[in-house]
């Protein structure tokens, strides 16, 4: 066999050593013609599958469309395409559908779940501006992902429920344009405080309370105080006072006196201590001193206050005269009085007393009272 037939085109070739001659070279010939006028269409040769394509720049159908497409599958962009080289274009933006329209404005498809509402629903509403709906969301924007502003009259909030109540949240009544500048959230609670151009911001912490700064001077009521506690053993602001004490002492260094002693919680500022009378208009209360040694000119007793175990003070009452037997001063309790000066704290509170020589102190009815002034 001279010739044979080879690949979808059925190209004619000579068998070698077969045919001879000129008829050869003119079959060779005729091959050639035919690769080089295939076209990969039909039977013009292989067809190209995309495995054998390789589209490194925009490609162009020459006007014409592209046919039985499943789908259009679009690279999710970072960045919209704009302007008049784009005119025409679809594109995915951020996970939504946009069209670039004459003007080479990108106009929004959809958003989210939802088609994009159209301008022009609302008067004067046009490119870029729009305003969307995806469930449960409104979103009015005045230009590409930029928020836009809402002019209305009072907003009624409610919860995502069916039939839920509403809190209507309206404006005073105005002479002219204000505004209201929320604050931003600290992470602390704290009073608000809003300046003269309407923005409020964290004022002094809950925990700190409100300070001397932001309370005029001489406003406050002696009605709005809290009321001060009393009692043998108070916390800050209260006013301790112990139980009433009688007695005598012959002791010639200082011994505690057993009822008259408080405990108080103080915020640093100074502490009033007083030996105070007792609360019943019938009892005769006094602090006072006698002679019991025989003969004497002069007779002294002497009481401290203490804050635990450390001393604050020694007074004395005494008594100078001729010689006598019965030699007697008392005095009102108020009589026995200091004012200390400690760090905030809890601290307790005693009176100690003694008497110099063979005689006697008393106290008679009387309690120890202690508070911050």
């Amino acid at each position: 066999m001279s010739t044979y037939s080879v690949g979808p085109m059925n190209i004619v070739v000579p068998t070698v050593g077969v045919e001879l001659g000129p008829q050869w070279a003119i079959d060779i010939n005729n091959a050639f013609v035919t690769v080089s006028s295939h076209n990969h269409s039909p039977g013009q040769g292989n067809q190209i599958t995309p495995a054998g394509m390789l589209i490194s720049q925009d490609l162009s159908f020459l006007g014409n469309n592209a046919t039985q497409l499943n789908t259009a599958r679009f690279n999710n962009l970072a960045s919209l395409v704009s302007g008049g080289l784009n005119v025409g274009c679809v594109e995915n933006y951020l996970g939504d559908l946009w069209y670039v329209n004459a003007a080479g404005v990108p106009i929004q498809i959809t958003v989210g779940n939802a088609i994009s509402g159209s301008p022009g629903n609302i008067s004067g509403l046009s490119a870029p501006a729009s305003v969307v709906y995806s469930s449960p969301t409104f979103a009015f924007r005045s230009g590409i992902n930029i928020p836009g502003n809402i002019d209305f009259a009072s907003a009624i909030f409610r919860n995502l429920t069916t039939g839920s109540f509403g809190l209507t949240v309206s404006v005073p009544t105005l002479s002219a344009n204000s505004g209201l500048i929320l604050p931003v959230a600290n992470g602390t609670p704290s009073f608000l405080q809003i300046d003269a151009t309407g923005t409020i911001t964290p004022g002094a912490a809950l925990a700190n309370g409100i300070t001397g700064s932001n309370i005029s001077l001489q406003t406050i009521a002696q009605g709005n105080l809290a009321v001060r506690t009393t009692g043998s053993t108070v916390g800050a602001g209260g006013v301790a006072i112990s139980p009433d004490a009688a007695g005598f002492i012959t002791n010639t260094s200082l011994t505690a006196i057993g009822l008259l002693s408080v405990t108080i919680t103080t915020t640093g500022r100074p502490v009033a201590l007083q030996l105070i009378s007792k609360s019943t208009p019938t009892s005769n209360s006094f602090v006072g001193i006698e002679s019991t040694g025989g003969s004497q000119t002069q007779v002294t007793g002497y009481s401290a206050f203490f804050r635990g175990a450390t001393q604050l003070n020694l007074q004395s009452l005494s008594i100078i005269s001729a010689p006598s037997t019965s030699l007697t001063n008392q005095v009102p309790p108020t009589t026995f009085a200091l004012l200390d000066m400690p760090a905030a704290g809890t601290y307790t509170y005693s009176v100690e007393a003694m008497v110099g020589g063979a005689n006697q102190a008393m106290i008679f009815e009387c309690a120890l009272m202690a508070y911050e002034i």
